[in-house]
């Protein structure tokens, strides 16, 4: 994970919340890389709370709004969960014969019938990898990870 992370600063592709206020952008990189090295998404989560790192409000249909209250736990655990499964497919593609699984890692209160579907599935490690790589800040092609739909990867025993 902290190789992963490593990697996207090297190349200057880490992902930073438009909804970043100017402390965010100044912590975040470290914050996030001291998370991956010790610590989880709740606390990366707590480090980001809105109102510390996060802009109150945004400009969406040519209207202000308010930046939902959750921001800072989505980015958090979008984040940390996407450099959880690149530094899976790391360890999958160093260890030959091992398998990667879509798993229900946080109960989701309206999971869709879509992320359902994916419970189970075997993905391919260097496919999985790359696709996480260069769809920074998007959606991954293959769908994984999805933001808030509570779906990780885990290591299938054989």
């Amino acid at each position: 994970m902290l190789e992963e992370a490593k990697l996207d600063i090297a190349e200057s592709l880490l992902y930073y919340s438009e909804r970043f206020n100017e402390r965010g952008h100044a912590i975040y990189e470290k914050t996030l890389l001291e998370a991956l090295a010790s610590h989880d998404e709740v606390w990366l989560e707590r480090q980001l709370f809105s109102p510390t790192c996060f802009n109150s409000t945004e400009l969406r249909a040519g209207k202000v709004v308010k930046v939902p209250s959750n921001a800072s736990t989505v980015f958090a655990q979008g984040e940390f969960n996407r450099f959880y499964v690149r530094g899976l497919c790391r360890f999958a593609l160093n260890n030959p014969g091992t398998r990667l699984r879509v798993y229900r890692a946080r109960q989701s209160s309206r999971a869709r019938p879509e992320s359902e579907a994916k419970i189970g599935t075997l993905l391919d490690p260097q496919t999985t990898l790359t696709d996480l790589r260069s769809r920074i800040g998007i959606n991954p092609e293959f769908g994984l990870p999805e933001v808030m739909s509570g779906l990780s990867v885990e290591i299938l025993d054989s």
